[in-house]
């Protein structure tokens, strides 16, 4: 993911890939702002943040894998791993996450994670 920054005493503007943008009015204060290390971005007023569905997905979908991967824990049972809340809610998506599993196997290569029960639960197939 790239991230921009520009900011002067009064404005900050920050671009997040293509399609997420915090757009700032000239008399907007900052107190901090994000960094690439994931420090905190804190604006106080005149600012708003235009982010794409697709993104808002994606990000949800990251998080979600994130925290699935972290609570199944070390563990050969597919049924264990697919009973975890944050696969559960995966699932939940629909079938906005049907291309971001298939993202995730192919980035994953030749050791791919068990997203199979998702998909086969999201496509029927």
């Amino acid at each position: 993911m790239y991230q921009w920054f520009f900011s002067t005493s009064k404005t900050v503007i920050t671009v997040v890939a293509t399609c997420a943008v915090l757009v700032c009015t000239p008399d907007a204060e900052a107190s901090d702002y994000s960094s690439a290390d994931g420090s905190v971005m804190s604006i106080t007023e005149g600012a708003s943040l235009m982010v794409d569905g697709a993104l808002q997905r994606s990000i949800r979908f990251e998080l979600l894998a994130t925290q699935w991967r972290n609570e199944r824990g070390a563990t050969s049972s597919i049924t264990a791993m697919a009973m975890v809340d944050a696969y559960q809610k995966i699932i939940g998506m629909g079938p906005d996450a049907i291309p971001l599993i298939i993202s995730q196997l192919r980035a994953e290569g030749d050791e791919p994670d068990q997203w199979f029960w998702a998909l086969r639960v999201l496509t029927g197939a």
